[in-house]
């Protein structure tokens, strides 16, 4: 899991640094807080985003499973009758 968690830290770290550099004020100051938000903000959708995508092709894949199917090999399963 760490593996997974090393990347995000490091992401959202550098949000946050670009952030500072590229608006200026305190580091409390009201466009600050705003450039807070809009990261957090932003990492957030985007994990939820990743985790409904993961969920979807996990459920896709173990249906794909017990179906008898295997992998989805890409061609479309058509009816000759």
């Amino acid at each position: 899991m760490e593996q997974v968690f090393a990347p995000l830290v490091l992401a959202l770290a550098l949000g946050l640094f670009m952030g500072v550099l590229a608006f200026p004020g305190t580091i409390d100051s009201p466009e600050q807080f705003a450039v807070k938000l809009g990261v957090l903000g932003g990492s957030f959708l985007s994990a939820t985003f990743g985790a409904v995508v993961l969920a979807v092709a996990t459920r896709r894949r173990r249906i794909s499973a017990e179906a008898g199917k295997g992998a989805h090999t890409g061609q479309a399963n058509i009816d000759p009758a």
